[in-house]
């Protein structure tokens, strides 16, 4: 094991993870709210003849747990951001939809977002964008084949 290699990768990683919790580049929601509305967005775009996901499909997702789930979907659901739908076959199952508020809100947090991230690929250029973006997918993808205890 190299204790140096690794110090060094784990100050990092917490050190980025840090700023993005400190600096709430999220104006308006909280990064679940954010992210929720974002996998909606993505999946209405992707599935256009079924843009609804389950909170189970969420849940699998987001990483979070049914209850932190429920809560932050009771949270978007008052805020009028989305509305949930019953599965006509079984009534245990409900399908999450964004609502036009939802999606308004959600596009002006992204267009934000995305004015941050043009100032910092700007900073960086053109390859090492291109590289960080790459190594930060290689990242999420080792994260998740990492077996837990």
């Amino acid at each position: 094991m190299d204790i140096e290699r690794n110090e060094k990768l784990l100050s990092s990683w917490l050190t980025l993870s840090a700023s993005l919790w400190n600096e709430r580049f999220v104006r308006t929601m909280s990064f679940n709210e954010a992210f929720i509305l974002n996998l909606l967005v993505k999946n209405s775009k992707e599935n256009p003849h079924h843009p609804l996901l389950s909170a189970t499909d969420l849940c699998a997702e987001t990483g979070l747990l049914k209850s932190q789930m429920n809560r932050t979907l009771n949270t978007l659901e008052d805020k009028g951001y989305i509305a949930r739908l019953k599965n006509k076959n079984d009534k245990r199952i409900f399908f999450v939809s964004l609502t036009p508020v939802g999606r308004a809100a959600y596009n002006k947090e992204h267009e934000h977002i995305l004015d941050i991230v043009d100032r910092i690929a700007s900073q960086l250029g053109e390859e090492r964008t291109e590289n960080t973006a790459a190594t930060l997918n290689e990242l999420t993808a080792a994260f998740k084949n990492i077996e837990r205890w």
